[in-house]
């Protein structure tokens, strides 16, 4: 459900054609993403009226973390929002999601 969730988030946001495979992302505090496998993306989150590049690592952070919030799972959520408070381009990723 969080996968097909993480795609079709992927496909409505994306400027570019979205059809990259996604990679698994474990981390140390438990929590996950899916990140497509590509450099940079041009992302288009319409209620923030954002139109970015971010790598595609930011790209599947941002994804997951809309997804993880709309399936309800808070904990799981949390600690992605701590990770990606902690990233390169967090200022763009918190920016997406907030």
């Amino acid at each position: 459900m969080i996968q097909a969730t993480i795609h079709r988030w992927l496909r409505k946001a994306c400027i570019d054609k979205h059809d990259h495979p996604l990679r698994f992302v474990s981390l140390t505090n438990g929590g996950f993403y899916l990140a497509p496998c590509v450099g940079a993306l041009r992302i288009r989150i319409d209620a923030q009226r954002n139109d970015v590049t971010m790598s595609g690592d930011a790209a599947g952070i941002v994804a997951t973390l809309l997804a993880l919030c709309a399936l309800g799972h808070g904990d799981h959520y949390r600690r992605l929002r701590a990770y990606a408070g902690d990233h390169v381009e967090s200022t763009t990723i918190l920016a997406a999601v907030d």
